[in-house]
């Protein structure tokens, strides 16, 4: 024992290490995760094939103070958690013993990982908020697997966090941001619920990357006119992107936001159904999220199998409800529907160009059901030159006609008949489509 005690002392103050077989042991944590670590230290102990240890007990070095770093023994392995907050590597010391009741001394050392706190749980893309665009990563990265973020970095609460980067990685960033939830595997449940989480929220500054204009065309297509008999009518708009000729050729995933009229269509009543634009739906990621307040909804349609396809055709229908919202119809609103913030990429995030269409308008009237023939009226007749209307209606006794442009504003309300024909001065008009309503009938005008 005396033997022992001497090598103790050198131990601690000359770090002396093996007195055999046994060997130093190396291990890492991540600064500040004060993950707990549980190290075999005799698992390596084989330096002397005559040996075979067993750990009798340890002791910290000088530069480990307790209660600041935390060692338990558990068999032949040491538990051991950094809580002392310091880049300082810590070493503990361990004693083995062999079958001949012959003791070794040798170190434990536990490196600090200075990682840097850049990742934020749901930012799967790296651009500092939390959006659908992160759904993209995801898919490129769905179904692989790494370190799980250890210690108190195993989080979803948004925040800076610590983590190793995985040896897998995008043009847009390191997988391990695709990780949304930290468990070590990137899944569309776990990682997605993040996405829901956290939506919205941003860290620092968002540097947000949009596709370049060009290349394939996105189409809204829905009806120009919509009745609304009653409360609660459903509305579908059909989104389309490229087509059989123009198709968006070897894509990976596409995300955008299709903008609403909040006093007409109920954000609780805004489902995405998508279509077949890949051919093969379940090999997709589909995600959909409505923004009641900005009267947004923000879809993302992506791969998870990591090869490209040929994507073309309508990437799903919107299935709305417009709310009747008394009688503030009996006069028309004019809602527009437009595809915004588009993002369309590879399977290694390299943005692909697309064109974003017009906002498309779509006018609402109140109607019974008996009257909704009238929306194509046959006893209205108009026709145009370069800087004037002229319309004509059969009846002897004049109504008043009133005239909207793309924003549901009233251009023109007039009861200017000369007989029964009314000629307007277009000549000041912004180029574009106009709404004429007359009595309970609609026509639409485009000026030039």
């Amino acid at each position: 024992m005396k033997k022992i005690f001497t090598i103790l002392i050198l131990g601690i103050s000359l770090q002396v290490f093996a007195q055999g077989g046994t060997r130093k042991d190396v291990n890492q944590v991540i600064f500040g995760s004060q993950v707990l670590r549980t190290v075999d230290v005799i698992l390596n102990d084989n330096g002397d094939v005559n040996r075979t240890y067993t750990l009798d007990t340890f002791y910290y070095s000088t530069t480990s103070t307790p209660p600041n770093v935390n060692v338990t023994k558990s068999g032949n392995s040491l538990k051991f958690r950094d809580v002392q907050g310091t880049l300082t590597n810590d070493t503990v010391f361990y004693i083995a013993k062999d079958q001949f009741n012959v003791r070794d001394t040798n170190i434990l050392v536990v490196s600090k990982a200075n990682l840097s706190l850049d990742l934020y749980p749901g930012d799967c893309n790296r651009d500092n908020i939390c959006n659908n665009i992160d759904v993209l990563n995801i898919g490129i990265g769905y179904g692989k697997t790494y370190q799980i973020r250890e210690g108190i970095y195993f989080t979803d609460n948004w925040g800076p966090v610590r983590a190793y980067d995985w040896t897998q990685f995008s043009a847009k960033s390191n997988y391990r941001f695709a990780d949304a939830n930290g468990n070590g595997s990137i899944d569309s449940a776990s990682d997605i619920s993040v996405i829901f989480k956290n939506y919205g929220t941003v860290a620092n500054s968002p540097t947000v990357t949009y596709s370049p204009i060009g290349g394939q065309s996105f189409v809204i297509n829905a009806v120009d006119t919509f009745a609304l008999v009653a409360g609660n009518a459903n509305f579908q708009i059909k989104l389309h992107l490229g087509s059989s000729i123009a198709t968006a050729s070897y894509s990976y995933g596409v995300a955008f936001t299709l903008k609403y009229d909040t006093t007409i269509f109920k954000s609780n009543f805004i489902q995405f159904n998508p279509s077949k634009w890949f051919t093969d739906l379940h090999n997709t990621l589909n995600f959909a999220r409505v923004n009641a307040t900005k009267g947004e909804v923000d879809l993302a349609i992506v791969r998870r199998d990591g090869s490209n396809k040929n994507g073309f055709g309508e990437l799903g229908v919107i299935d709305v409800v417009v709310d009747d919202i008394l009688g503030g119809l009996t006069n028309g609103l004019n809602a527009n529907f437009e595809i915004t913030k588009a993002v369309l990429i590879d399977s290694f995030y390299n943005l692909l160009p697309v064109t974003l269409p017009n906002p498309k308008p779509v006018y609402v009237v109140k109607k019974s059901s008996s009257s909704i023939s009238n929306l194509i009226p046959q006893n209205m007749i108009i026709s145009q030159d370069q800087d004037k209307l002229y319309i004509q209606v059969a009846d002897l006794k004049k109504s008043e006609l009133t005239i909207y442009n793309l924003l549901g504003t009233k251009v023109i309300n007039s009861r200017d008949w000369d007989g029964q024909k009314m000629t307007i001065d277009t000549k000041t008009w912004s180029p574009g489509l106009y709404l004429i309503q007359y009595r309970d009938q609609v026509r639409k005008v485009h000026i030039y």
